[in-house]
């Protein structure tokens, strides 16, 4: 999961621009999980009105370690868009 090509198969781009490049993906990683453990905490106090505490933060926790790979994956794509660069083709 934490494997990434030096450079894109298709154009030729570094995706390595520098050394510890990617540290700043955290901060976009952060926000992408705020946002999805927000909507699903919320949804799921709105749709089911659960009586115990441990089955909202389930919902919670569950679909945030689910999509942790894509997570992980799209804020490097962003951090390389926003800081990196990159055009969009």
């Amino acid at each position: 999961m934490l494997k990434m090509h030096r450079r894109c198969p298709y154009c030729g781009q570094d995706l390595m621009p520098e050394p510890g490049f990617y540290f700043g993906a955290m901060y976009f990683s952060y926000a992408i999980n705020v946002a999805l453990m927000f909507t699903f905490g919320v949804g799921f106090e709105v749709l089911f009105h659960p009586n115990n505490i441990l089955f909202t933060l389930a919902s919670i926790f569950v679909p945030t370690v689910l999509v942790s790979p894509w997570n992980f994956r799209i804020s490097r794509a962003i951090m390389l868009y926003v800081l990196g660069g990159i055009k969009r083709m």
